[in-house]
């Protein structure tokens, strides 16, 4: 199942994108499909069709790993956001 990210590229904006794994450890890159913006509108450096690209670590400053629907239902929410 793939996780949802954020990958966070050195000097530029980041997007969202999903994993299918972490990388091994020694990896140096990573493999992600489906990048998209934030607000879900397609890269302006991603070609139409392309769906799987691979990034070098070096360039990628960190990767948020975002929770799943099934992470979120095993948690408790904060107090103030109870009511949500």
């Amino acid at each position: 199942m793939a996780m949802q990210v954020i990958v966070h590229i050195i000097n530029e904006e980041a997007f969202v994108a999903e994993l299918e794994e972490m990388p091994p450890q020694g990896a140096s890159y990573i493999v992600i499909a489906n990048p998209r913006t934030r607000e879900n509108k397609s890269l302006q450096w991603a070609i139409n069709g392309a769906v799987r690209f691979i990034f070098p670590l070096a360039r990628i400053s960190f990767i948020e790993v975002m929770m799943s629907e099934q992470d979120r239902e095993g948690i408790e929410p904060f107090y103030r956001d109870r009511g949500r």
